[in-house]
């Protein structure tokens, strides 16, 4: 008998005292099943249950609540019956079922009903962990791909520099004087502008200054043979005056005129007239001077752009 694992009773008659003792008995028993379970009181069912310590499923069959007669079971698993109202209704229609699971649930705690939320509980964890274990997940997703996407723009950014770099180089290469201004030449580490219009000395001084430069200063043979070759024998005015004082030659950028080479025609300058007090470059690139409101090219100078 200790091995039955199932037992329907049909008679509250046998959950008396003596009843309850033979029962008490059957310590493998598992499911037990009470038919007409409404003839049966809840404080017996509790009773009975206390009983049987392995009890797991607690069938009550045919309990009449009034509009019809339904099997249902307490079981692990929770509350099930054979009828197709849905489960929300249940509280309402079975008061007893509820005091016996009430009865169970004080009586032994996890025995019953308590199995049941142990097993919810086990499952909502196990739901709660996945979805922590998702969101981790996408989080790491979202951070390895956020890098990767700030690596690749970095990338970007750094060919799109090298790029930039190259087109400077380039432009430096084939525009040392810069890019925005090609009609300048570049000779020996400076820049030159040989004008295409024609005005006095003080004008070209000015000219030059609004454009960041100055007169062009000739202070060695390589500067000479290069205004020489560039010039074709036109006039050009260069930075060179003796305004200030008559025979008394100077650059205006205050570079020492008789420590320089000096490139005058032969027989200049003369003075000629008692007038001449400014230089340009003339015939085979040799210099003359001449009034300074004479009107010729001009030829500006400056460094080259950092």
């Amino acid at each position: 008998m200790k091995r039955l694992r199932f037992l329907k009773i049909s008679s509250a008659d046998s959950l008396t005292n003596a009843g309850l003792a033979c029962l008490a008995a059957l310590e493998g028993l598992e499911t037990l099943r009470l038919d007409h379970c409404d003839k049966f009181s809840p404080e017996a069912i509790a009773a009975l249950c206390r009983a049987l310590p392995r009890l797991r499923n607690l069938k009550l069959d045919g309990a009449d609540f009034g509009d019809e007669a339904m099997e249902c079971t307490i079981s692990e698993r929770g509350i099930a019956r054979s009828s197709n109202r849905k489960s929300t209704r249940l509280r309402a229609a079975f008061p007893l079922l509820h005091e016996v699971l009430a009865a169970g649930y004080r009586m032994r705690g996890t025995v019953n009903i308590g199995s049941f939320f142990q097993q919810k509980l086990r499952s909502f964890l196990t739901i709660y962990l996945l979805l922590a274990l998702s969101f981790l997940l996408m989080i790491t997703l979202f951070a390895v791909s956020l890098s990767r996407v700030s690596a690749i723009s970095s990338k970007l950014n750094e060919v799109h520099t090298e790029k930039k770099q190259n087109f400077s180089n380039r432009d430096s290469l084939l525009f040392p004087c810069g890019p925005e201004a090609r009609e300048w030449e570049y000779f020996d580490g400076k820049c030159y502008y040989f004008s295409i219009d024609r005005m006095s000395w003080y004008k070209a001084k000015t000219q030059c200054e609004e454009m960041h430069s100055r007169l062009a200063i000739i202070n060695s043979f390589a500067k000479q043979n290069f205004v020489m070759f560039r010039t074709r024998n036109e006039r050009f005015w260069i930075g060179l005056t003796d305004g200030n004082s008559e025979g008394e030659w100077e650059w205006i950028d205050g570079t020492d005129y008789k420590s320089t080479f000096t490139f005058w025609k032969e027989g200049e300058p003369n003075n000629s007239g008692n007038n001449e007090d400014c230089a340009h470059v003339w015939t085979s690139g040799q210099w003359n001077d001449v009034y300074c409101t004479f009107e010729c090219y001009y030829l500006c100078e400056k460094p080259v752009p950092n």
